[in-house]
């Protein structure tokens, strides 16, 4: 797996393979520590706040063959405080009840609180998203009181 990668494609082999087409899915963050690694199968740095394209992240963001380069991302790019996680629970037909399947992570990256207080609000804001906090439904006017108290 390489950051910041949806890998749809063996999510599709896995789930042929359990002879299933049902699934759940659910997306996280969790605090990590921040630091950069070098990742040889793909000659690039992982680690930084990936960089977005309409809200996906770009893989492969920080390849270089050249240290001045990488010391300038390391001065002027902010090290991933969080990381995202998009995982996948496959579940079994009616006849494999008993047998439950592996859990699939569809993709992992580095992301940063604004980030997630934007994606938040967008969904606040959607007409046809149901934000939910344990059996409460949350609303644009949860955020307004937030907004206006003291």
């Amino acid at each position: 797996m390489e950051e910041g990668e949806f890998t749809f494609d063996a999510l599709q082999q896995q789930l042929h393979s359990l002879d299933t087409k049902f699934c759940f899915s659910a997306e996280d963050s969790t605090g990590i520590i921040r630091k950069i690694k070098y990742n040889a199968k793909t000659n690039s740095f992982v680690g930084f706040l990936s960089p977005l394209d309409n809200g996906i992240p770009i893989p492969k963001s920080f390849k270089t063959n050249s240290f001045e380069e990488l010391k300038i991302w390391y001065d002027t790019i902010e090290k991933a405080p969080l990381l995202n996680v998009h995982m996948v629970q496959p579940i079994p037909s009616i006849s494999d009840q008993n047998k439950i399947p592996t859990s699939f992570i569809l993709s992992a990256y580095g992301v940063n609180p604004s980030h997630l207080v934007t994606k938040w609000r967008n969904r606040l804001l959607s007409t046809t998203a149901d934000l939910r906090l344990g059996q409460d439904r949350i609303s644009i006017e949860h955020l307004q009181d937030i907004i206006n108290s003291d």
